[in-house]
């Protein structure tokens, strides 16, 4: 299934969820624990979307302990309620990694960069350290945002750090695949995110240090 159509996806407000399903769960509970909250919402028509939603789901993963894949490493679920018709889309993914915990979540969009952090060994989510940031500025090994593109094109890239509050692009996804180069989300508070935008942009390139010397 191509990703792309969970990506470009946009459903009714609240009404699109992301489900992570954890290797070889008894994902039956995970399911009654949403529907619950999703009854405590206190919009009625909302309510009702969303549990239209969830049967959805329940009804696509009848035979789920039936499945190879989910035993091995955990699934993906992406399912929502389409902005033009109301009608739900239900979608499936493998993920790379195992899935160690169950997580949901739901938006009028699926959770992009959870997926992709679970498809792509080249993505990971890290904690904020501002010393090593400040290091890495003060040798020279730092990449900004507008000259990223050449570095990466150079192999010169080691990793990434992601600090936008928009999703990651599959373009960029799958050049850290094809050049081998890790993408690092950044974890951190939101004034915090907003402080490391505002100094370094939506995200910085970190080059191989014998590479900065030459190519600079």
């Amino acid at each position: 299934m191509s990703i792309d159509k969970i990506v470009n996806f946009e459903g009714k407000r609240n009404c699109s969820i992301t489900l992570l399903l954890k290797v070889n769960d008894r994902y039956s509970s995970t399911l009654d624990q949403i529907e619950r909250k999703i009854s405590s919402i206190k919009h009625e028509n909302k309510r009702k979307q969303l549990k239209n939603v969830i049967y959805r789901i329940k009804n696509e993963t009848k035979d789920l302990y039936n499945n190879y894949d989910f035993k091995k490493k955990g699934l993906i679920i992406c399912c929502g309620l389409k902005s033009s018709d109301e009608s739900t889309e239900y979608f499936e993914l493998n993920p790379s990694k195992i899935i160690k915990e169950n997580e949901y979540y739901y938006d009028y969009k699926f959770n992009i960069d959870k997926i992709f952090e679970k498809i792509y060994d080249t993505i990971e989510y890290v904690d904020c350290d501002i010393k090593e940031l400040n290091k890495l500025r003060d040798k020279e090994l730092i990449i900004y945002e507008k000259e990223i593109q050449d570095y990466i094109e150079m192999n010169a890239i080691s990793y990434l750090f992601y600090f936008s509050n928009d999703d990651l692009t599959l373009e960029l996804c799958n050049l850290s695949k094809e050049y081998n180069f890790k993408i690092k989300i950044i974890k951190s508070l939101p004034y915090q995110k907003k402080e490391l935008i505002n100094t370094y942009g939506n995200f910085i390139g970190i080059v191989y240090p014998y590479i900065k010397k030459f190519v600079i």
